[in-house]
């Protein structure tokens, strides 16, 4: 049996002997793209070089660093990477600590047949294949997901869209001040933390957005949008962390860690939104950084304290930003709005800080047509 042709698959053998490196090559090279390692070390060098590799065969018994060691380390650095093992010891042990330790593939005895080995870089191609796979739709499908969750809160609210758009702004800095893990998880769970707002009536979310006073019935609704948004979030798949940091963003910091249970990076993710968000408010108010900081600090205890020391490091995007006005035909996507465009009867369509995409250009043309709204806005350079 001989290796399919697979020339966009790479391969990496890691072995001590070059002679069996050298018989290695010379059966894949026709059907894929192979490179050998004489040594952990030197295979770490051409993962860093040239990879990731489709595939990683390692023997187990290497001097310096054993075999399970290095596919540590590969699982670890390159996850997309399949892992195959390649050894003379076949004790279960040893089998049973190179799959748990460096989550292997296969796990093939040597010597090891052409034909046999020829099935199990086949095995491992499609095994690659079917994880690229799933990468692209995943990512695509939560792209999508995400987008059009956002722009629906854009239309329906645009005012928790506004403040949304500035807390995924804060949080990003924070996230990666703080060199959290998931980064992308936290953005998300900031863009997407104000979704349950599209239950509550447009007036009531002016009032939140302007601290003022809201009835009893207005702050209950308002309370409730974060378990609104967490239940919402939760169906779509890979994003239950999500949910649960956007479950939790009013949460006081001294009441979730009592939780322990719950995992850290959702306590961290719930604890930046709550600082972020609360920090938004404040800035709302005091239209000052420091003065919307000193504020939150007289409540130190709500907050996790190594969140609120960062909001120190936070950039504004809008201080020292110029603006300049354009018609509404020349608004092109990435502008950001310097002031709110509201309809001639006073009805909220676009907050100030949002950027332009297709979808709230297209607004602004339909409301213009209309004779709803002037022609020209107000955007930051």
């Amino acid at each position: 049996m001989t290796a399919p042709t697979s020339k966009h698959h790479t391969l990496l053998f890691v072995d001590d002997e070059p002679n069996l490196l050298e018989g290695l090559r010379n059966q894949f090279r026709k059907g894929y793209v192979v490179s050998t390692a004489c040594g952990a070390a030197r295979g770490l060098e051409l993962l860093r070089e040239h990879g990731p590799f489709s595939i990683v065969v390692s023997d187990l018994r290497m001097p310096e660093m054993d075999g399970v060691q290095f596919l540590s380390i590969v699982a670890r650095e390159y996850p997309s990477t399949v892992r195959v093992m390649l050894t003379g010891n076949a004790d279960l042990e040893t089998a049973m600590k190179a799959v748990n330790q460096g989550q292997i593939f296969r796990f093939v005895c040597k010597p090891c047949p052409r034909d046999i080995m020829a099935g199990v870089i086949a095995a491992a191609g499609e095994q690659y294949d079917l994880l690229m796979a799933e990468k692209v739709l995943l990512e695509k499908t939560l792209k999508g997901c995400v987008k059009v969750l956002i722009d629906i809160l854009a239309l329906a609210n645009p005012a928790a869209f506004g403040r949304a758009q500035r807390v995924k702004t804060y949080t990003a800095q924070i996230a990666r001040l703080m060199q959290v893990n998931d980064v992308w998880k936290i953005e998300v769970a900031a863009l997407l933390s104000q979704i349950g707002c599209i239950t509550l009536p447009p007036e009531t979310m002016e009032k939140v957005m302007a601290n003022q006073a809201l009835t009893t019935a207005e702050s209950a609704m308002f309370a409730a949008h974060s378990n609104i948004g967490r239940n919402l979030i939760a169906t779509i798949p890979r994003l239950e962390d999500v949910a649960e940091m956007i479950g939790r963003q009013h949460n006081l910091h001294c009441r979730v860690r009592s939780n322990s249970h719950i995992p850290p990076n959702i306590v961290l993710g719930g604890e930046i939104l709550k600082a972020v968000t609360d920090f938004d408010r404040c800035l709302v108010d005091t239209r000052c950084k420091q003065k919307a900081i000193q504020s939150m600090e007289r409540h130190a205890r709500d907050y996790n304290p190594d969140v609120l020391q960062q909001l120190h490091s936070l950039e504004i995007p809008e201080d020292g930003m110029a603006t300049r006005t354009v018609a509404i035909r020349d608004i092109q996507t990435g502008m950001i709005l310097a002031e709110d465009i509201r309809t001639k009867d006073g009805l909220l369509l676009l907050p100030k800080g949002q950027a332009f995409d297709d979808a709230t250009k297209r607004r602004l043309e339909n409301f213009h047509s209309g004779g709803r709204i002037q022609n020209d806005v107000h955007i930051h350079v």
